[in-house]
């Protein structure tokens, strides 16, 4: 039976970062439906409590950001209240991996969206002049040989602000979210911007760290990035992914090494902090058993 693949594939900006590190991880993550049906069997990983902490404090923050941004008025514990509902509604009935440092329960979790909110409402909510909050942009970013569309990004960030004047992002987590590689994620949103006639002059990640809540919560840490250096991360991400998933769904026409649903088309790394079946849906099925036996 041939596979009948969609004429316009859409990606997201919040997992272009992702690709980099494995881009098969980032394939079964993305694109789980189209593997499946190309016959692979992926596996199914575990919530982490990461995702639904971050999710809540971004809530709460939309909440204070467009209060200031209409002139209305949310108070502080009107916006925690939106972000631990937004906590809860994730986490229930939903098997959750909890981190047994910094967030063992749900009312440590509670406790930790309450204050990493509060820090970025103290913090940075009084300096932003924000004219644009959780907003979804799309646009069309790779075509195909006869010139139709093939891929759609599309992004939701945070805010764009005024003052100071670019996009701002909002990040949470540990030691290792401190680390991580964000430009590509912020360089897609200012191409989403620049695709509806929006220039962004600055990019900044607003980092709200997680840490232990016997520890008292540390400052946000805003960094600055290039905004060339971010788009240009964008855009060449976004060519691999166009080039990886045409060859995934065709194969190699011209040197046959590849046959069309062949996972090595989205080449693996093993030696990925994220290769276990705690982060990948991939790991260890038909599609990738590429990860490292000890």
């Amino acid at each position: 039976m041939d596979l009948i693949y969609p004429i316009l594939t859409t990606i997201r900006s919040s997992g272009l970062s992702r690709y980099p590190d494995c881009p098969r991880r980032w394939a079964a993550q993305s694109l789980r439906r189209e593997i499946e049906e190309a016959g692979h069997v992926l596996g199914i990983p575990r919530e982490t409590i990461a995702g639904p902490i971050g999710s809540a404090v971004h809530a709460g923050a939309a909440a204070l950001l467009k209060a200031r941004m209409d002139g209305s008025y949310v108070g502080l514990s009107d916006a925690t209240d939106a972000a631990l509902a937004e906590l809860d509604g994730l986490v229930a009935d939903v098997d959750i991996f909890y981190d047994p440092e910094t967030a063992p329960t749900i009312p440590v979790a509670r406790r930790q969206v309450a204050r990493m909110l509060h820090a970025y409402a103290r913090q940075i909510v009084p300096q932003v002049d924000p004219i644009v909050v959780e907003e979804r942009l799309e646009a069309n970013c790779c075509w195909d040989s006869d010139g139709n569309p093939s891929l759609l990004l599309s992004g939701q960030c945070d805010n764009l602000c005024r003052s100071p004047s670019g996009l701002r992002d909002i990040k949470t987590g540990g030691n290792a979210g401190a680390r991580a590689n964000h430009k590509p994620q912020v360089g897609s949103y200012s191409l989403l911007f620049r695709s509806h006639g929006i220039d962004v002059n600055e990019v900044l990640i607003d980092f709200i760290p997680r840490v232990a809540i016997t520890t008292p919560q540390p400052p946000v840490v805003t960094t600055t990035y290039n905004v060339a250096a971010c788009e240009t991360a964008a855009r060449r991400i976004i060519d691999h992914i166009s080039r990886d998933l045409s060859l995934f769904r065709k194969g190699d026409l011209d040197l046959r090494r590849i046959e069309a649903g062949d996972p090595w088309a989205f080449v693996a790394n093993p030696s990925s902090m994220m290769c276990n079946q705690k982060w990948c849906p991939a790991h260890g099925t038909d599609f990738c058993s590429e990860y490292t036996r000890i």
